[in-house]
């Protein structure tokens, strides 16, 4: 049940990747695509910290470790964009 519930997961990190990849100029786009990554990276580390005694415990905390850094830079490029569009709000 957990590996289904891990590689569903993945599937959707990776269809966010692809996504902010194609996304290019457009930001809505980008902040969309980096708004699912950022849930799925929360949803795996979640799964991972509640099965963990299931787990290789090292890998798991590792992996979470990473998946903690990448929500953390998501959620910074998501204030930027945010800061983005209330200055060019103002601009107007």
């Amino acid at each position: 049940m957990l590996c289904r519930y891990l590689n569903a997961r993945a599937a959707d990190f990776l269809r966010s990747l692809r996504l902010h990849s194609e996304s290019g100029a457009d930001a809505d786009d980008a902040a969309e695509a980096a708004r699912l990554l950022r849930r799925s990276a929360r949803r795996i580390s979640g799964a991972l910290y509640v099965y963990r005694p299931l787990t290789d415990t090292e890998w798991a905390d590792q992996l979470r470790a990473e998946l903690a850094w990448l929500s953390g830079t998501l959620a910074r490029e998501h204030a930027y964009a945010a800061r983005l569009a209330r200055l060019r709000g103002a601009l107007h």
